[in-house]
């Protein structure tokens, strides 16, 4: 390979960019957990495997809040760093290996998914219900029951999709990844033009799938593990921005060498609009009135998809400098744990729903039940994925 491709990095810079990476893929891992257990307790939330809806305002409201805001950036977030491996992976393996590389690593935790943990986490949901678990399965696995649920895998559906994209975009344009870390960052008005683009192109897919509204052809989605795409049509095009994002900053490590006026500015960029959506989000709770011809309630959704871009680059930018720039305690721990929230992810939804079935067992408030989730649900779920990390046969896989 020709080496004009390489730069060299001296290893002590090398081992710090890809630390406080790990340690963003771990804490974004535990917003991802926070998040669905939220769901699980909160009132006025849907789209999870099994809810309890037990905390009610104004905790619930608040719960919501975090929710939404965790919605705009996280797992656009995660979109953005996977996107920002992917070039240096390509060039170094080469298209086909690359590809039977990524089909190996996220096709088998998806098959296993779909047949396996799946349907135990249904039959746990219906037995919390009063179900018979044979009588669930039977259902399952009839053929007019059968659906193939992706749950939070469906990032890994999208994800496969962006990396077929990435090889034939490639192909097509005959394009070589470089690697050039002296490449000029783009500019504050570059970034506020594509936030512009992105929250434009989610009103015109809201126009035609309006947020939270079932589309047509839900059931074919339903039944080929796409679910997650029935209401939520209209993140698509962020998503498939910040991947682009993540794959153009990889020739010039710009994930790597966020400025610090860069971050302070889309950081308070980022604060005022989530600020506006605070705003907006408590006027709509205050407002009991039921009148569903309020101004909120018509645009709600309309203004959080304008905002809702702006927020995430100012998160994501503050956070890629700040944890590149600052010595976190535990961030060797945090960094390590890293490895181990690819296997977390694919494991947290079945531990969230065997913890939340435990919990209404023993009658605990819902505020503590909901505290515990958080806290066992993150421990079990990085400790089982660390022990399946080690095993030889998921090795290339987790």
């Amino acid at each position: 390979m020709n080496s004009q491709y390489h730069i060299r990095i001296k290893p002590e810079i090398q081992l710090m960019r890809t630390q406080f990476l790990d340690q963003l893929r771990t804490i974004l891992m535990l917003l991802v957990i926070l998040h669905h257990s939220m769901v699980t307790y909160a009132k006025n939330t849907c789209c999870w495997f099994i809810q309890q809806n037990s905390i009610g305002p104004p905790i619930s409201d608040l719960l919501g809040l975090v929710v939404s805001f965790n919605q705009s950036f996280f797992m656009g977030m995660f979109f953005l760093i996977s996107g920002y491996f992917v070039p240096i992976s390509v060039e170094k393996k080469g298209s086909l290996k690359f590809m039977k590389d990524r089909m190996r690593r996220l096709g088998i935790p998806l098959l296993v998914t779909w047949f396996i943990l799946s349907p135990l986490i249904i039959a746990i949901s219906e037995s919390s219900r009063g179900e018979r678990i044979g009588d669930t399965f039977a259902k399952f696995f009839s053929l007019d029951g059968f659906y193939l649920i992706s749950g939070p895998m469906w990032f890994v559906i999208t994800l496969m999709v962006f990396n077929v994209a990435y090889l034939i975009w490639k192909k097509c344009s005959n394009y070589h990844f470089i690697r050039n870390s002296q490449r000029q960052l783009p500019g504050t008005s570059h970034l506020a033009a594509v936030a512009i683009g992105a929250a434009i192109s989610s009103l015109i897919v809201a126009y035609f799938a309006p947020l939270g509204v079932p589309i047509s052809g839900s059931k074919f989605l339903l039944r080929i593990g796409l679910g997650y795409w029935i209401g939520n049509l209209s993140f698509l095009p962020a998503y498939i921005i910040l991947f682009a994002i993540g794959c153009v900053s990889a020739e010039g490590c710009w994930l790597e060498r966020v400025p610090a006026d860069k971050a302070k500015t889309w950081g308070l960029i980022g604060l005022v609009a989530a600020t506006i959506w605070v705003v907006c989000y408590a006027s709509q709770m205050v407002d009991k009135t039921g009148d569903s011809s309020t101004f909120l309630e018509l645009y709600g959704k309309t203004i959080y998809l304008i905002i809702s871009p702006f927020v995430a680059w100012g998160v994501i930018s503050w956070l890629l400098w700040w944890f590149r720039t600052h010595v976190i305690p535990f961030g060797k721990q945090i960094a390590d744990s890293g490895n181990d929230s690819y296997g977390a992810y694919i494991l947290h939804p079945i531990i969230l729903v065997s913890l939340t079935y435990l919990f209404t067992l023993t009658k605990l408030p819902a505020v503590i039940s909901l505290t515990l989730l958080i806290i066992a649900g993150s421990i079990l779920s990085f400790m089982l994925a660390h022990f399946l990390r080690a095993l030889p046969i998921s090795r290339g896989i987790l």
